[in-house]
């Protein structure tokens, strides 16, 4: 592969990135599509289902529904784009292809710990939800929240992105 082809490849899965990111920004700031689950179990018959909840959970909504916590997921897609402006950046030539390998690769793995975290966060990070027994009947109540599974998914997707583009960049350099 020619070192211009090469290029234009990275420039092409880093561009492909920085769109992940944003989009990932704008279903986190957004949160939309939040959902009850439940499931109950009496004896050996059980019975689950999930419905849609109309409750507004934006970045507008922080504050009045959620503990403090919930603002730690600025730095999931904030890392991430930092990463996806640097490594753009990186392809001006002022940077040495192994600083750029090591570049690279860190923003693949900054994309799928702030993927696992997210996927944390869509599922209730620890607030809602939980089981409670009587008897012989089990009750479980869980949320999650459907805007923050998919920026969850783009960010595990960028991480993949960011993995075959270090791949590319090594194979060019080495």
């Amino acid at each position: 592969m020619s070192s211009l082809s090469s290029k234009r490849t990275s420039l092409c899965l880093r561009l492909f990135a920085l769109v992940l990111v944003i989009i990932t920004m704008a279903l986190i700031l957004a949160a939309p599509g939040y959902n009850l689950c439940s499931s109950v179990s009496v004896g050996s018959a059980k019975g689950s289902g999930c419905s849609s909840v109309k409750f507004k959970i934006d970045v507008s909504q922080w504050d009045k529904v959620f503990p403090k916590k919930v603002w730690g997921q600025i730095a999931l897609f904030g890392l991430p784009l930092i990463f996806s402006i640097g490594s753009l950046l990186a392809l001006t030539g002022r940077m040495s292809r192994n600083a750029e390998v090591v570049l690279v690769v860190l923003a693949s793995l900054i994309s799928f710990a702030c993927g696992a975290t997210e996927i944390w966060y869509a599922t209730g990070f620890g607030t809602v939800g939980g089981s409670q027994s009587a008897a012989s009947i089990t009750i479980k109540v869980y949320v999650y929240i459907a805007g923050w599974c998919a920026a969850a998914a783009f960010l595990l997707l960028n991480g993949i992105v960011y993995a075959i583009d270090a791949w590319a960049v090594h194979r060019r350099c080495c």
